[in-house]
């Protein structure tokens, strides 16, 4: 007993911790209903920038810096005007305040807007499907102690899902590899995984994540799941960014979802090594990170959790802390397998024309109050799971 409630104890505490941090938690609310939340990239300032806001304060003698009005969202990119008449579909988890999956929901009672003016909802569905989950695992010297963990953690997903789910494993250091480049049974897998060694030079995140994203999913078929296992720390990416991984995972209808080991405590006493690449330097001037700097890695550590955030919040996903010291001892917390066979799958039909590579904010509102819902925050038209057609 002392075992089970421990072990209910810290799915519980993982699941507020997570909620709260990822800013999916069911809090209570005076409101009548509960909403998902839209997705919307972050705007980043950069270090010339606040100095130069900083300089132009001092001359004019203001004791504090004028607000100014937020600059236009960036979009992806600007293509040709296509209209958008084909329905799509989104996946959405629901929770009640304990945890618990919500079920007993019907069509009445889900609404659907699209940058914030309400779509037509065409049905709401449960199905079963086979699955082509992608297990991407951080191997890299940041993993430290953290290595064993994480493949402890990669067997015990496996044992999650069924065998008419295919399953692949990759590694990711300096570059990304596949576990085993055949199809392979469940057993073969754990052997290989049971065989995994740390190292590398760097930790290439964005890289890996960008490649995953464009030359093993597009070759999938069915519905695909990413399971990204990894503290968020990217040092070494030279073909992406935190904002072009970020754009690569939007573009796709995949579910990233994010275990997060925090592997700060066993790396902190180490130097940080290498400066931080130019994109990181830019955004460590944002007030977004709250809190104080005070080494690089601290800062990229800060970093790593807004990345794995946005993954969360873009994809329609949750993350799940895992605690380095009782994945030994304790099944995995959160059944993702589980998660995703409760999901509830919502078709709506988009309205008017857009552009290629417009990103049409999403937001789910269920007439019940106090619910967790979980769903993509935004699509990209001319990606999925937008089905647009030029004009």
């Amino acid at each position: 007993m002392p075992a089970l409630r421990r072990l209910i104890t810290l799915t519980a505490l993982a699941l507020v911790i997570c909620s709260a941090a990822y800013s999916q938690q069911p809090a209570p609310t005076a409101l009548p209903y509960s909403e998902s939340i839209a997705y919307k990239p972050r705007v980043f300032q950069t270090k010339s920038e606040k100095k130069s806001r900083s300089k132009a304060n001092a001359a004019a003698n203001t004791p504090s810096e004028p607000s100014r009005p937020e600059p236009p969202e960036e979009m992806p990119e600007k293509g040709p005007t296509v209209s958008e008449d084909a329905p799509i579909t989104v996946p959405i988890s629901v929770f009640d305040i304990r945890g618990s999956f919500v079920t007993d929901l019907k069509q009445d009672d889900f609404k659907l807007f699209v940058d914030d003016s309400e779509a037509r909802v065409l049905s709401v569905e449960r199905r079963k499907q086979p699955l082509n989950i992608l297990i991407l695992l951080d191997t890299s010297p940041s993993g430290g102690e953290a290595h064993e963990t994480t493949k402890k953690l990669a067997v015990s997903i496996l044992d999650q899902f069924s065998a008419n789910d295919k399953i692949s494993v990759f590694t990711f250091a300096g570059r990304m590899k596949q576990v085993m480049p055949k199809a392979a049974d469940r057993a073969a897998l754990k052997t290989a995984i049971s065989k995994i060694k740390p190292g590398g030079d760097g930790t290439s995140l964005y890289d890996s994540t960008v490649q995953l994203l464009t030359d093993f999913v597009p070759a999938a078929s069915g519905r695909s799941i990413i399971i990204l296992v990894t503290d968020g720390v990217d040092t070494t990416s030279v073909k992406s960014s935190y904002t072009k991984a970020l754009v690569a995972a939007e573009r796709s209808d995949v579910a990233i979802f994010p275990f997060y080991l925090d592997t700060f405590a066993s790396t902190n006493s180490r130097s940080p090594g290498a400066n931080l690449p130019a994109a990181v330097q830019q955004i460590l001037g944002s007030s977004m990170l709250n809190r104080p700097t005070v080494d690089s890695t601290q800062d990229e550590y800060a970093l790593g959790r807004l990345f794995l955030n946005d993954l969360v919040i873009l994809s329609g996903s949750r993350a799940i802390e895992v605690d380095l010291l009782s994945i030994g001892k304790l099944k995995v917390p959160m059944n993702i397998a589980d998660e995703l066979s409760q999901q509830y799958y919502l078709t709506f039909s988009p309205v008017g024309s857009a552009y290629v590579g417009q990103r049409k904010h999403l937001k789910i509102r269920i007439d019940r109050p106090n619910l967790a819902v979980i769903t993509r925050g935004s699509y990209i038209v001319g990606s999925p799971p937008s089905g647009a057609r030029p004009q």
